[in-house]
Parts: structure tokens; sequence; C-alpha cells
């Protein structure tokens, strides 16, 4: 009698592969690192190799630690030089090298190898990294180029001074292009969008949980606008959109395959989250940026939304139904907090 294996979507419709998927990130990526060594300079390089020989190099330690027999495969390093890489995106330039070898290490072992490794892990180990070397040593955070003494989210407030003031010193198409001050990989949205749709026209990455986590975001923040200040809601929303990580974290580290759920409404739920905390963190959390917290938050409920009752494939009116009461919490929550500034 043939025996069958239980198994769960997704499934294979395609020829792909992990290695493949690592590659089309890379490649992605690529265009960023060029663009942020002309504008911080070549040391954006050393930062980069700092991170990449720590995060690789623990990776074969812990292997060859763990099992001397294990034949280690171009997926033990691609995958560590990745989370390197986007690690070192979310730093300043300017960081002690000291630091960025700490943070590395820090997100590599607690974030991944102490899971069990590649595919074992449930948070994203770049976003690990940046939050312990933020929080060990948010004082020694300095960036380049600065303009009337912040980095564009440190500037921008509710009010229609605080925004006017911001959108002064750093205007709309210098955050799209890049060339306002901030960590390394984040400021050129326009190369972060264009390796993002590379990544999405290749199936190396998932559309879905890209834009429910923006359009999550900016529907909280053009409500909040339209509450707080009528006038200048839609720059609000432009504003915060283009600043800080929010788009290179929507495209390069919510997609991450390993640590975000498995099925399409799974995925869409998920960047509903990760926009809707990233929301909350930026308006009325103690942090300018909270997009690295938002998604270590969401990672801890990845087992829940990929619990088999949950995790159904088919779109139904219950999940519809869900999504919309889900969406309406966060509204209200947002309401409530603009009344209550």
């Amino acid at each position: 009698m043939m025996n069958l294996a239980k198994v769960t979507s997704p499934y294979l419709r395609k020829k792909t592969s992990v290695e493949r998927m690592m590659i089309d990130v890379l490649i992605a990526l690529a265009p960023i690192v060029i663009f942020a060594v002309w504008h911080f300079g070549f040391r954006t390089l050393l930062v980069l190799l700092v991170s990449s020989v720590v995060m690789i190099g623990s990776e074969v330690i812990y292997w060859r630690l763990r099992d001397k027999e294990k034949k280690l495969t171009i997926n033990n390093y691609l995958a560590p030089l990745i989370s390197a890489v986007i690690y070192s995106f979310l730093l300043p330039v300017d960081l002690n090298l000291i630091f960025v070898g700490l943070g590395a290490l820090s997100g590599i072992l607690f974030g991944k190898l102490f899971f069990g490794g590649l595919g074992s892990n449930i948070f994203n180990p770049a976003a690990v990294g940046r939050i312990i070397v933020g929080i060990s040593f948010g004082a020694s955070f300095t960036y380049r180029h600065l303009v009337s003494g912040g980095t564009p989210l440190e500037l921008i407030g509710l009010s229609e001074g605080l925004l006017a003031y911001a959108l002064n010193a750093y205007p709309l198409l210098d955050l799209f292009f890049g060339t306002v001050p901030g960590a390394i990989g984040e400021t050129s949205k326009i190369l972060i969008l264009a390796g993002g749709l590379y990544l999405f026209i290749r199936k190396s990455a998932d559309y879905r949980t890209t834009l429910s986590m923006l359009l999550s975001f900016a529907v909280l923040v053009l409500i909040t606008g339209l509450i707080f200040n009528h006038q200048d809601a839609i720059s609000l929303l432009l504003f915060h959109l283009f600043s800080g990580g929010l788009i290179f974290g929507a495209i390069f580290m919510v997609t991450d395959p390993v640590t975000t759920p498995v099925t399409a409404r799974g995925r869409i739920l998920f960047g509903i989250l990760v926009g809707s905390l990233t929301f909350l963190i930026r308006f009325y959390g103690g942090f300018p940026e909270g997009v690295a917290f938002a998604i270590l938050f969401a990672n801890m409920l990845v087992p829940l939304i990929d619990y088999p009752k949950l995790s159904y494939p088919k779109m139904t009116k219950r999940y519809f139904w869900f999504l919309g009461g889900l969406s309406l919490f966060f509204i209200l929550i947002a309401v409530v907090a603009v009344w209550n500034l």
C-alpha cells in the first residue's frame, strides 16, 4: 500500500530554488550598495565587510561545532550574506565597527543559529541585530549630511509647523531619490522600489506582503492627518512613506520566506500587522522609526497565523470580515490616540 505524506501549502508551481531566490535578492540589493558608496563614501564597504565576515563566520563555526560531518552548501554562505547586507543597510555609516560587529553577532546568534539555523528561525536576523545594537549603543548613532540637526523622521510631527519645517529641510524629491541623511541602505527609495520590482517579477518575493504593509500604514497615516490637520494630510503621508526604512523593510524584510506566513492570506495579515504596528510606534512610541520593532513583534505571531485552522489557503468571506475588523481596530486606536494628544 502506498504511503502518502500529509502536507500543506504552499505547493511548488514553477521551477525555483532557495539558491536562485537568494541570488535574486543580492542582485536587487546591488544597486543600493553602489548608491550608498557614492552617497556615504567607501566606509560603507567596511560596514558591509565587518557584518558579512561576522555573520558568515558565525554560521560556518556553528555548523562545524554542531555537526563536523555536515557538508556546507552555497546556501550556508548566501543566507548569512543577505542577512549581513540587510543588517548593514539599517545602520548609520559612521557607527563604530566594533558595535557593527557586535550587532551582527547578536543578530545571527539570537535571531537564527540558536533556533537551529537556516529555515528554523522565527525572527528576522537583521532586525534582531539592528534592535540590539540600537538599544545598546543608540548614543553612537550619528548620521551624515544632517540638516537642521535631525534626520527626516526626527524632525517630523503632527503639527503644521513641524511638518512644514521638515519638508523645507528635506523636500519630497530628495527623500525619494535618496540625497538625505539616514541609514546606509534606506535613503534611495527609487532604487529600493526598482529592486522590489525585480524580485516581484522574478517571483522571489511576495508582493502581497509588501502591498498590505504599505497600504495599512498609509491608510492609518492618512486618517490621522485628516483628523489632525486636513490641509497637510497628503504631505504628511508622503513624508512618512519616503522617510526612514519603511519601504526598504516592506520589500526586503517582511518578504523573508522563513520568518513570514506560508499562505497568501497569512502574508496579507502579516503585512497589515507590520504596517499598523509601524504606524503606532512612529506616531505614539518612543522611537522615530518602528519597522524593525514591528517586524519582530509580528514574527512572534507567525506560528499562530500559520495554525492549520487559521491558515486555510482560500480567500473566504469570513477571512475578509476578519481583515476588516482588524483594520477597524487599528483605525480606532489611531483615532483615539489623536484625540488624546
